[in-house]
């Protein structure tokens, strides 16, 4: 996701190769970007090795991005992470997919819109978050209307959630 520093992502890439703050060693990855036409296309595979001191184990980090661009000023996205060893318990791996869409009308009117759900092991419920923005922005004037929610039990392993369990509205 990507947005203001508040708002929850799937992929940060700080997560990998660290347990905590310790560094954990890094076997081999691979990554790969690049635009094929309308296609933006990431892909990104890390196995990282085991470590005895904070118990971490081998792990795979997969993460596969495309956004297509559509009209004039819009595109559709989506982005797939899955973590081969939880955090929570390593027996077990965690995903997550997320959906985006920011469309462009004019010059000037924006709504953007992203869903994302994971699907981890050792919780209830509350495992998606979704936010929707829609911006009007003239010369002199402008209208920004946002509202944002994180359930109680979302938990990306290879992205950040700095608050769960909200619900924010906000207009100026």
């Amino acid at each position: 996701g990507a947005g203001t520093t508040d708002e929850p992502s799937l992929f940060y890439s700080r997560r990998i190769g660290l347990d905590g703050t310790r560094v954990v060693p890094m076997l081999a990855g691979a990554r790969m970007t690049g635009k094929v036409g309308r296609l933006a296309v990431g892909a990104m595979s890390v196995r990282t090795g085991s470590d005895e001191a904070t118990s971490a184990v081998d792990t795979t980090f997969t993460v596969l991005r495309l956004r297509r661009d559509v009209l004039r000023r819009s595109n559709l996205g989506v982005m797939y992470t899955n973590r081969s060893a939880s955090i929570l318990d390593p027996a077990v791996g965690s995903a997550a997919i997320g959906l985006d869409a920011t469309f462009g009308f004019g010059q000037n009117v924006t709504l953007a819109g992203v869903y994302a759900r994971d699907q981890g092991p050792g919780r209830s419920g509350g495992h998606d978050t979704y936010s929707t923005r829609f911006e009007l922005d003239r010369d002199r004037t402008g209208v920004t209307m946002a509202h944002s929610s994180v359930g109680r039990d979302f938990n990306p392993e290879i992205g950040f959630v700095r608050r769960r369990d909200i619900r924010q509205t906000s207009g100026s």
